[in-house]
Protein backbone atom coordinates (compact mmCIF):
# COMPACT_ATOMS: atom_id res chain seq x y z
CA UNK A 1 0.00 0.00 0.00
CA UNK A 2 1.79 3.10 -0.91
CA UNK A 3 0.45 6.13 1.54
CA UNK A 4 1.44 10.16 0.32
CA UNK A 5 0.92 13.18 1.96
CA UNK A 6 0.02 16.37 0.23
CA UNK A 7 0.69 19.70 1.46
CA UNK A 8 0.93 17.83 5.08
CA UNK A 9 -2.71 18.03 5.48
CA UNK A 10 -4.57 15.27 3.15
CA UNK A 11 -3.35 11.55 2.36
CA UNK A 12 -3.02 9.39 -0.59
CA UNK A 13 -3.61 6.07 -0.21
CA UNK A 14 -2.87 3.96 -3.64
CA UNK A 15 -3.58 7.05 -5.53
CA UNK A 16 -7.13 7.79 -3.70
CA UNK A 17 -7.67 10.60 -1.11
CA UNK A 18 -8.95 9.13 1.93
CA UNK A 19 -11.07 10.61 3.71
CA UNK A 20 -11.76 10.58 7.72
CA UNK A 21 -15.55 9.64 7.43
CA UNK A 22 -15.85 6.06 7.39
CA UNK A 23 -13.15 5.60 10.63
CA UNK A 24 -14.78 8.81 12.23
CA UNK A 25 -17.99 5.83 12.23
CA UNK A 26 -16.25 3.41 13.72
CA UNK A 27 -14.10 4.95 16.28
CA UNK A 28 -14.63 9.42 16.52
CA UNK A 29 -11.04 10.23 17.92
CA UNK A 30 -10.74 13.33 15.47
CA UNK A 31 -13.87 16.08 14.49
CA UNK A 32 -11.02 17.73 12.60
CA UNK A 33 -9.45 14.31 10.70
CA UNK A 34 -6.52 13.20 10.10
CA UNK A 35 -2.98 13.94 11.52
CA UNK A 36 0.57 12.47 12.02
CA UNK A 37 4.12 12.55 13.56
CA UNK A 38 2.75 12.18 17.26
CA UNK A 39 0.28 10.26 19.20
CA UNK A 40 -2.70 11.91 19.56
CA UNK A 41 -6.18 11.88 18.07
CA UNK A 42 -5.68 12.77 14.82
CA UNK A 43 -3.19 9.82 14.05
CA UNK A 44 -5.45 7.69 15.63
CA UNK A 45 -7.95 7.92 12.81
CA UNK A 46 -5.92 7.85 10.42
CA UNK A 47 -4.36 4.69 11.43
CA UNK A 48 -7.99 3.41 11.32
CA UNK A 49 -9.04 4.69 7.87
CA UNK A 50 -5.57 3.47 6.70
CA UNK A 51 -6.32 -0.43 9.06
CA UNK A 52 -10.20 -1.00 7.89
CA UNK A 53 -9.07 -0.02 3.78
CA UNK A 54 -6.23 -2.28 3.83
CA UNK A 55 -8.15 -5.43 5.07
CA UNK A 56 -11.03 -4.73 3.01
CA UNK A 57 -8.34 -4.31 0.15
CA UNK A 58 -7.27 -7.80 1.14
CA UNK A 59 -11.20 -9.14 1.41
CA UNK A 60 -12.14 -7.77 -2.14
CA UNK A 61 -8.54 -9.36 -3.58
CA UNK A 62 -9.92 -12.78 -1.97
CA UNK A 63 -6.77 -12.85 -0.08
CA UNK A 64 -8.46 -12.41 3.53
CA UNK A 65 -11.88 -14.48 3.43
CA UNK A 66 -13.99 -14.93 6.55
CA UNK A 67 -16.33 -18.33 7.65
CA UNK A 68 -19.04 -17.13 10.05
CA UNK A 69 -20.57 -19.54 12.28
CA UNK A 70 -22.15 -18.67 15.54
CA UNK A 71 -20.67 -20.40 18.62
CA UNK A 72 -22.25 -20.40 22.54
CA UNK A 73 -19.79 -19.91 25.21
CA UNK A 74 -21.47 -19.77 28.71
CA UNK A 75 -23.87 -17.35 28.93
CA UNK A 76 -23.04 -15.46 25.31
CA UNK A 77 -22.56 -15.76 21.87
CA UNK A 78 -20.05 -15.09 19.40
CA UNK A 79 -19.47 -15.24 15.78
CA UNK A 80 -16.21 -17.66 14.82
CA UNK A 81 -14.63 -16.10 11.77
CA UNK A 82 -11.79 -18.39 10.38
CA UNK A 83 -8.98 -16.23 8.46
CA UNK A 84 -6.84 -18.88 6.31
CA UNK A 85 -3.83 -19.77 8.05
CA UNK A 86 -3.93 -17.49 10.65
CA UNK A 87 -6.70 -19.69 12.18
CA UNK A 88 -10.27 -18.52 14.01
CA UNK A 89 -11.36 -15.27 16.09
CA UNK A 90 -14.04 -14.75 17.90
CA UNK A 91 -15.84 -11.58 17.26
CA UNK A 92 -18.17 -9.72 19.71
CA UNK A 93 -21.44 -11.42 20.98
CA UNK A 94 -24.51 -11.44 18.73
CA UNK A 95 -27.65 -9.84 19.92
CA UNK A 96 -29.97 -10.30 16.64
CA UNK A 97 -28.42 -13.71 15.45
CA UNK A 98 -27.55 -12.54 12.28
CA UNK A 99 -24.30 -13.14 10.08
CA UNK A 100 -21.82 -9.98 10.33
CA UNK A 101 -21.07 -8.74 6.98
CA UNK A 102 -17.66 -8.46 5.81
CA UNK A 103 -17.41 -4.74 6.66
CA UNK A 104 -18.15 -5.16 9.98
CA UNK A 105 -15.41 -7.40 10.37
CA UNK A 106 -13.17 -5.97 9.32
CA UNK A 107 -14.11 -2.53 10.90
CA UNK A 108 -14.00 -5.09 14.05
CA UNK A 109 -10.39 -6.48 12.97
CA UNK A 110 -9.60 -2.94 12.15
CA UNK A 111 -10.39 -1.65 15.87
CA UNK A 112 -8.07 -3.99 17.22
CA UNK A 113 -5.12 -3.44 15.03
CA UNK A 114 -4.95 0.53 14.49
CA UNK A 115 -3.25 1.63 17.26
CA UNK A 116 -0.40 -0.73 17.01
CA UNK A 117 -0.21 0.52 13.49
CA UNK A 118 -0.30 4.04 14.60
CA UNK A 119 2.98 3.47 16.73
CA UNK A 120 4.94 1.80 14.61
CA UNK A 121 4.36 3.74 11.08
CA UNK A 122 1.86 6.90 11.49
CA UNK A 123 3.54 8.78 14.76
CA UNK A 124 7.01 8.52 13.15
CA UNK A 125 5.66 10.14 9.79
CA UNK A 126 7.20 13.64 9.64
CA UNK A 127 4.90 17.12 10.28
CA UNK A 128 6.65 18.88 8.28
CA UNK A 129 7.27 17.77 4.99
CA UNK A 130 5.21 15.73 2.46
CA UNK A 131 6.58 11.86 2.65
CA UNK A 132 5.52 8.82 0.64
CA UNK A 133 6.17 5.12 2.25
CA UNK A 134 5.35 1.86 1.20
CA UNK A 135 3.88 -0.59 3.75
CA UNK A 136 3.27 -4.00 2.63
CA UNK A 137 -0.34 -4.05 4.52
CA UNK A 138 -0.76 -7.82 3.83
CA UNK A 139 2.14 -8.75 5.77
CA UNK A 140 2.15 -6.62 8.77
CA UNK A 141 -1.80 -7.62 9.48
CA UNK A 142 -1.48 -11.11 9.22
CA UNK A 143 1.25 -11.25 11.42
CA UNK A 144 -0.79 -8.77 13.86
CA UNK A 145 -3.60 -11.70 13.44
CA UNK A 146 -1.46 -14.46 14.43
CA UNK A 147 0.28 -12.48 17.69
CA UNK A 148 -3.03 -11.69 18.96
CA UNK A 149 -4.69 -15.02 20.30
CA UNK A 150 -6.13 -13.88 23.74
CA UNK A 151 -8.28 -16.55 24.40
CA UNK A 152 -7.34 -19.97 26.67
CA UNK A 153 -8.75 -22.18 23.31
CA UNK A 154 -6.60 -20.31 21.17
CA UNK A 155 -8.92 -18.14 19.16
CA UNK A 156 -8.26 -14.51 19.25
CA UNK A 157 -10.96 -12.62 21.02
CA UNK A 158 -12.14 -9.34 18.77
CA UNK A 159 -14.68 -7.46 21.05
Amino acid sequence: MKIHSVCKEQIIVDGKYLSPTRSQKIINHSPDGFSWGYRGSGPSQLSLAIVVEAIEKMMNEKRLAFDHQIVERDVEEYYIVKIGAVGEIAIDNVMQKRKPTDAYVAEKLAARLYQDFKDEFVSRWPMDADFTIDIDMEKWIMARLGNRVMASDGRLLIM
